[in-house]
């Protein structure tokens, strides 16, 4: 449909595709939790690391607000950018221990790499259980696996800052 404007020029109509375009409100919008997310700005390094995180998960809630859906979404990619964190803080802590080892092999440094891999084996179940635990005891309420999410996500950037603490130096 041709409109014509106060100059008697001729102008194309783009109401269909305007109208298209207008969200109604109550319309459902798809909600990104990782558009609020990104625990890559905090820094295990900082002393401001756990306050970070915690203004980061803060930033995704707060828009999630009274949603149930939006807020599971939140903790589930809290939890998923928090181990993406640590597998790369990992990947770069074993790095580091086989260049150490190959510097001091047959001293007491050997060993590091090996050291290292068992303690993330043996505090990976620690994480987990500890978090069904807190679940279980709130069995009956909704939003468990929320709840789990956020748990592991904590005790996630927890181990960060306790690797950062005892080994961190060595890793730079």
């Amino acid at each position: 449909m041709d409109l014509v404007n106060d100059q008697g020029e001729t102008v194309k109509s783009y109401f269909l595709a305007a109208a298209f375009l207008w969200i109604a409100p109550g319309a459902v919008v798809a909600f990104e939790a990782g558009d609020y997310i990104d625990l890559g700005s905090c820094s295990p390094s900082s002393q401001s690391f756990a306050q970070c995180a915690k203004d980061v998960r803060a930033s995704c809630v707060d828009v999630a607000a009274d949603n149930a859906q939006y807020y599971r979404s939140c903790e589930h990619e809290f939890f998923r950018q928090a181990d993406q964190l640590l597998n790369d803080y990992y990947k770069i802590a074993v790095i580091k221990a086989k260049a150490v080892e190959r510097g001091f092999d047959g001293t007491a440094y050997s060993g590091q790499e090996e050291l290292l891999r068992q303690s993330q084996r043996a505090w990976l179940p620690v994480r987990d259980t500890t978090c069904d635990l807190a679940v279980s005891f709130g069995a009956l309420m909704s939003g468990a696996a929320a709840k789990v999410s956020h748990c592991k996500a904590r005790l996630t950037l927890q181990r960060i800052a306790d690797l950062e603490k005892e080994i961190g130096f060595y890793l730079k």
